[in-house]
């Protein structure tokens, strides 16, 4: 039998009910950024693809089978024309591996578009559209980022928190826009 210490029953207890919280507010949270963003993008950028990591489990293995079923799901993406959503995108990420949760978002670019993008990519003028990204390369997904600062989730006010990072991917994706547009022309 296994004898459980009192703080360990209480930690046990308050991952189940961390658990039934992020169920009920997740994936909800990252549908409800899509739905900003894609309400001011899409009249502009038709093909606007949005995924949301959470139900999107089979495809994430399969484009990263290395981390098996380790593979990251906090998230939610907007993809460009007809490039691969994991290939070139703009991604939240919420960081829930600690307490408190942050978060960062910023234009994402797997290792094998690299080569093509890191000009065009590194050439974009951020400033213009009000960001000043850094430059970050994540080796467990092999992504190239330029990213936002990372920020701390403010579960006391998440209806502030959805207007910023959506108002944050909107401008990251009109930034990053010219440079898909490039690419997916050059691949016609």
């Amino acid at each position: 039998m296994i004898g459980l210490e009192q703080s360990e029953i209480e930690g046990l207890m308050g991952y189940v009910l961390g658990k039934k919280f992020y169920d009920r507010v997740f994936p909800e949270f990252y549908d409800r950024i899509a739905q900003e963003v894609e309400k001011v993008l899409r009249p502009h950028y038709p093909l606007l693809e949005t995924d949301v990591g959470p139900r999107d489990r089979a495809r994430a293995m399969a484009k990263l089978p290395h981390l098996g079923e380790n593979v990251p799901l906090d998230w939610v993406a907007f993809g460009f024309y007809s490039i691969d959503l994991y290939d070139f995108h703009i991604g939240v990420i919420l960081l829930m591996q600690d307490w408190p949760v942050k978060y960062h978002l910023g234009l994402h670019i797997m290792d094998p578009l690299w080569p093509f993008l890191q000009k065009e990519a590194g050439a974009v003028d951020w400033g213009k559209n009000g960001l000043n990204p850094t430059y970050v390369f994540e080796a467990p997904v092999r992504e190239h980022r330029y990213i936002d600062p990372v920020r701390e989730l403010q579960f006391s006010d998440l209806e502030s928190e959805i207007k910023f990072i959506s108002d944050r991917v909107i401008r990251f994706y009109r930034a990053s826009a010219p440079v898909a547009a490039k690419w997916a022309g050059q691949r016609k």
